[in-house]
């Protein structure tokens, strides 16, 4: 009897160990300070098969997790790395040798943590960029069925004439109105839509950008590359033509 206590006791104590451990393996623990600018560099050289890191043009501490570094490559580049604390340490999680536009999720689930992140090349002469949030218009309709979505079009402008690089949170009108339609698109659909075009709806908002650029600005093309993975998305440059005109520029 005394045998099987000691075994039983023996298990417990082992699968107490065990959690434990799983337990801290799994503790993120509480964000410590930044790494200092060299070992960043290092960290990025390590990584960076375009050259070596000539500067780094900012650290921008996102939230208490996340840190966007945008830098300039000794070949010219202007890249960008991203930050985050994961595994009690600050880690060096994705590289791009190209600053153009994308959207790092600090937060798959929140649209509030959604931040548009950029490093455009001076050479570019760009003197403004503007992101957009849209949502084509469309309906559907069958004898006594019908179903419309409206259009959504909103505009962020962004002034590089101070810096050329930058960090910027989706306003809350856009994360309100993504959160209603991720809502929208989770709810099952029924009836003749459901037959028609499935019984799970899709979000249909999408994000791009369109450049402003000085008059005298000599194009230039160059490659891109990435190296590591995050939760970041590119951001698709648009056409003017994509856009709709409010009636008093549209001469209506």
């Amino acid at each position: 009897m005394r045998i099987k206590a000691v075994i039983i006791a023996a298990v417990g104590v082992a699968i107490v160990a065990v959690a434990a451990v799983i337990g801290y393996s799994q503790w993120e623990g509480k964000p410590g300070a930044l790494p200092d600018e060299q070992y960043m560099v290092n960290a990025i050289n390590e990584t960076y098969n375009q050259g070596k890191v000539e500067q780094l043009a900012a650290v921008d501490l996102l939230d208490s997790r996340h840190a966007f570094v945008p830098f300039v490559s000794e070949y010219g580049e202007y890249g960008m790395s991203f930050w985050k604390w994961e595994k009690r340490a600050w880690r060096l999680t994705r590289v791009d040798d190209n600053g153009m536009p994308h959207i790092w999720k600090l937060d798959e689930k929140d649209p509030r943590k959604r931040v548009f992140v950029y490093h455009i090349d001076p050479k570019d002469k760009m003197e403004q960029l503007t992101f957009y949030l849209l949502r084509d218009r469309n309906a559907y309709g069958h004898y006594d069925d019908f179903f419309y979505i409206p259009r959504i079009q909103l505009e962020l402008p962004v002034t590089l004439a101070e810096q050329n690089y930058g960090a910027i949170r989706f306003p809350e009108e856009w994360a309100q109105l993504i959160e209603a339609d991720l809502k929208q698109s989770r709810r099952p659909v029924n009836g003749l839509f459901g037959i028609m075009f499935g019984t799970q709806q899709r979000s249909m908002m999408y994000t791009g950008w369109i450049p402003d650029y000085f008059e005298d600005r000599v194009r230039s093309s160059r490659g891109y590359s990435k190296s590591g993975d995050v939760d970041v998305d590119f951001v698709p440059i648009m056409n003017e033509s994509q856009l709709e005109l409010a009636p008093e520029q549209s001469g209506e």
